[in-house]
């Protein structure tokens, strides 16, 4: 009996041995798997590594191509403008002799206005344009003509004849102001967007919806830059800020769309979608550090995307006043530094005789027509009682 014991103690010591090889060898075979395993991964981590490197040197490769390709449409866009520059002077040449800006000041100025329709519209919004230049004018606000509206005044002492609306600038803070002067008017401020470029802007309308026409107006930051150079830096990291939040328009917000108000792009956003661009339109402000006051202008990074010029404020907002069809409006200080965007603004542009939002006027040329009779029919009647 006590043999068999210990036969069977002996026996489960050998199980229990045999039990511990199965485990070690287990262990052996995880501990191989283990290091196969890290030798996978060390594995999938450089050839990761290496296509990241490979997908970065692609990358910076099209980038260089890309330059490339901007560089020479730059050459091919420069040699067309020379060319089309030389057509133009060939043109002017055949105009009569002597100074060539002479020439052109007096090609435009008996170039024929607008007629029909297109001037019905001008003539509405000169109505709504001298509206409020008073009310501008009556509460210190500083208002100047811009875009085509500036060289409409400097080239035709009115409408550019093809031109179907009005811009003029002013400060975010006189904006502001004006909004909340307007409350309880006649008239509003109407927020708009662009869902191509992550823009808003800003009309100045009537509060009957009866009467379409209005007023674009965009904003103007202040910033603080001391020389010319700490200007055009300015000027480039706002460009690259601007490239950047609408790479984040389309990336994050993914772009959302206006409800369209005619104008292809162009209109309010849902309350939803309008906190999400705002959120984001506010962000790359901070970034640029916009300051309420300092002595630079700048175009807003909200607006329509356009190359103005960061200017000294004391230049800028030295206005002065000129004729407009049969008003007055004020024009900025050094407007032909302010217009370099445009080129020579004496030569043809490339939108002659083109209207770019007519076609969103169309449906309302009734309302258009009645609110003229309206306005003249006042004017005589106050010319009567008078």
């Amino acid at each position: 009996m006590f043999h068999k014991n210990v036969y069977q103690k002996i026996k489960g010591i050998e199980e229990f041995n045999q039990s511990l090889d199965q485990i070690k060898l287990h262990v052996d075979e995880i501990e191989l798997s283990q290091k196969s395993m890290n030798e996978w991964t060390s594995t999938m981590e450089d050839r990761i590594k290496s296509s990241q490197e490979a997908i970065q040197t692609q990358f910076l490769r099209m980038a260089d191509k890309i330059d490339s390709l901007n560089d020479l449409l730059c050459t091919v866009q420069s040699l067309q403008l020379e060319n089309l520059r030389k057509i133009q002077n060939m043109f002017w040449a055949t105009q009569g002799q002597g100074d060539i800006k002479i020439i052109q000041k007096n090609y435009w100025d008996s170039y024929p206005r607008a007629t029909g329709d297109l001037r019905a519209i001008q003539l509405a919004n000169l109505v709504l344009l001298k509206k409020l230049r008073e009310i501008c004018r009556s509460i210190g606000i500083i208002m100047w003509a811009s875009a085509g509206t500036l060289i409409g005044a400097i080239r035709h002492k009115g409408f550019i004849p093809w031109d179907d609306d009005v811009d003029v600038c002013m400060s975010r803070q006189d904006l502001n102001h004006l909004m909340e002067y307007l409350e309880g008017s006649e008239f509003y401020i109407r927020e708009y967007f662009h869902d191509n470029t992550c823009s808003r802007g800003f009309q100045f309308c009537y509060c009957d919806n009866r009467i379409p026409n209005f007023i674009d107006i965009a904003v103007f930051d202040y910033c603080t830059c001391y020389s010319q150079k700490e200007r055009e830096s300015f000027l480039y990291n706002f460009r690259m800020k601007r490239r950047a939040m609408e790479n984040d328009f389309y990336n994050i917000l993914k772009a959302p769309k206006t409800h369209d108000v005619g104008l292809s792009g162009f209109g309010p956003y849902s309350q939803e979608d309008r906190e999400k661009v705002l959120q984001l339109i506010d962000s790359y402000q901070d970034q640029l550090g916009t300051k309420s006051d300092g002595n630079c202008l700048f175009y807003g990074i909200d607006n329509y995307p356009f190359g103005y010029p960061v200017m000294p404020s004391k230049k800028l907002l030295n206005v002065s006043t000129v004729a407009f069809e049969n008003i007055e409006i004020e024009i900025p200080g050094a407007p032909e530094e302010y217009l370099q965007g445009y080129g020579d603004i004496w030569q043809f542009p490339a939108d002659m005789g083109k209207s770019q939002h007519i076609y969103a006027f169309q449906k309302a040329m009734p309302q258009i027509y009645a609110f003229l009779d309206n306005i003249t029919n006042t004017l005589n009647n106050t010319g009567k009682r008078g």
